[in-house]
């Protein structure tokens, strides 16, 4: 990835390590440079985190929707490895950088001893756990919130922000190569994960799924197999920032860049696995 996206070290060690790991994990593998990192390095980092998914709740998804897609752990192995550079070039031409922090696994951390790495990674672990669960708490709190506020809106039916979501993704739906008689129910799906998570999204999918075509079924289980929603972003900024303090202005500016182009960058990279693995 170094050499092949022109990136600089400690973000060749991010675009790897987030195949299989989650954004704090990753952010974790290169926390010694994070102060160092330019605000295009910031905002790639936290697009990567929200557009991906990780290897410890991939299974969790594929337990889901066993009945809809019998084996799909490879299609969220595809989605990883495509969305990645798709985030990066998507970055470069947002944030234009030429900026390089370099950086290597081997030299990130240092200890005097074992007691010293246990008692620093429980005082930094703790740390990192208490502002993402806060913010986890908040942002679950401000979408029930609006969701209230909008089922006080006189309506035939009710109204919530997933069912906003819903017609702002068809025509995305229809983009993203699903056929016109099932984008609208596609869409309410790619709406719940926006504005819950992808676990709520995956739990209807799995009982809306069957009435679709393998197309849409393949491309739905990569669209949803991300972190781009509401409530990750809050993550991403609390436990990032627990880290490296200096760049909390940074993470707090991107916020809503990066789960928009996170968005983005899933859907292509559905759009792309829709068009490869059907004929």
């Amino acid at each position: 990835f170094e050499r092949s996206l022109n990136i600089g070290g400690a973000m060749g060690i991010v675009s790897i390590t987030k195949i299989f790991f989650g954004p704090m994990e990753v952010a974790l593998f290169v926390k010694p440079y994070l102060k160092n990192f330019s605000r295009a390095e910031i905002f790639t980092l936290m697009t990567l985190g929200l557009a991906t998914s990780a290897m410890s709740v991939i299974p969790v998804y594929g337990h889901i929707i066993h009945g809809i897609i019998p084996n799909a752990l490879p299609i969220f192995l595809m989605t990883n490895v495509i969305t990645i550079p798709i985030v990066i070039g998507l970055c470069k031409i947002i944030e234009p950088d030429q900026h390089k922090t370099g950086g290597s696994l081997g030299t990130m951390y240092t200890f005097t001893g074992s007691l010293d790495a246990i008692s620093r990674g429980t005082r930094e672990g703790l740390s990192i756990y208490v502002n993402i669960l806060a913010m986890l708490i908040v942002m679950a709190a401000l979408i029930a919130l609006c969701n209230q506020a909008l089922g006080l809106v006189p309506s035939t039916k009710v109204i919530t922000l997933q069912y906003i979501f819903g017609y702002i993704f068809s025509p995305i739906a229809l983009l993203m190569g699903i056929p016109p008689n099932e984008a609208f129910q596609a869409a309410q799906l790619l709406g719940t994960k926006m504005a819950l998570n992808e676990v709520f999204a995956f739990m209807d999918f799995a009982t809306v799924g069957q009435a679709f075509s393998l197309k849409t079924r393949i491309i739905l289980t990569s669209a949803l197999a991300s972190f781009a929603n509401f409530a990750s972003i809050g993550v991403a900024v609390a436990g990032i920032a627990a880290m490296c303090p200096e760049q909390r202005n940074n993470l707090v500016s991107f916020g809503f860049k990066s789960l928009l182009i996170g968005t983005l960058s899933t859907g292509i990279a559905a759009s792309l696995l829709g068009i490869l693995l059907v004929k």
